[in-house]
C-alpha cells in the first residue's frame, strides 16, 4: 500500500484561492514541487512554465478558481485553461494536473509536456494523468466520509490522515 498526505503550499495562499498539493510517502517533496523542479530543468518548457505560474497567480489573486479556467480530465482537472494556447510549440504544451475542489481551494499535482492528443497515450503525461485521477477520487471519498472538510479557503483534515492509494 502507498500513502499520500495533503500539504498546504504556503507561498500560494493567495487572496482568492488557497493552493495545496499532495506528497507521496516515498517522496521528500510534493507533487507540485516535483513538477516545478522538472519543468525548470527543461529548456523547452521554461516559457510554458512561466505562463502556467502567471495563470495560477491570476486565478489566486484576481478571479478565483472558476470552472472555466480548468480543463476537465475525468475526475481531475488540468491547467492551462481549455481556451489557452501556447505560442510557437509543436505539441500540446505543458499540462499541470490538479483537483479543483471549489472556487477557493485547488490541489496542484504534477504533469509534463503533452505530446499526444490523449493524455492516457502520452509517454510523458500518462502516469501524472492516471495518478491525478486516482487522487481526485480518493480526495472526493475522504470529503464524503468526513476525513477532509472544506471551509471556504481552508482544507481541514483529521490528525494523521493519509490517503491510501
Amino acid at each position: 500500500m502507498k500513502y499520500a498526505q495533503l500539504v498546504e503550499l504556503p507561498d500560494l495562499r493567495l487572496s482568492k484561492v488557497t493552493f495545496y498539493s499532495i506528497r507521496l510517502e516515498e517522496n521528500t517533496r510534493s507533487e507540485f514541487a516535483d513538477f516545478l523542479v522538472r519543468m525548470k530543468s527543461q529548456q523547452q518548457t521554461l516559457g510554458q512554465l512561466g505562463e502556467l505560474i502567471r495563470i495560477i497567480q491570476n486565478i489566486g489573486t484576481k478571479y478565483g478558481a472558476l470552472k472555466h479556467f480548468f480543463r476537465h480530465e475525468n475526475a481531475a482537472s488540468a491547467l492551462p485553461p481549455p481556451h489557452f494556447q501556447y505560442v510557437d510549440i509543436e505539441d500540446y504544451g505543458v499540462r499541470l494536473y490538479c483537483i479543483r475542489l471549489s472556487d477557493s481551494v485547488v490541489i496542484l499535482l504534477n504533469g509534463d509536456r503533452k505530446t499526444t492528443q490523449k493524455a492516457q497515450d502520452c509517454p510523458l503525461c500518462a502516469k501524472h494523468f492516471t495518478l491525478a485521477n486516482r487522487l481526485a477520487r480518493k480526495v472526493d471519498e475522504a470529503i464524503i466520509d468526513g476525513y477532509i472538510r472544506l471551509f471556504y479557503k481552508e482544507l481541514e483534515q483529521d490528525d494523521n490522515f493519509e490517503i491510501i492509494l
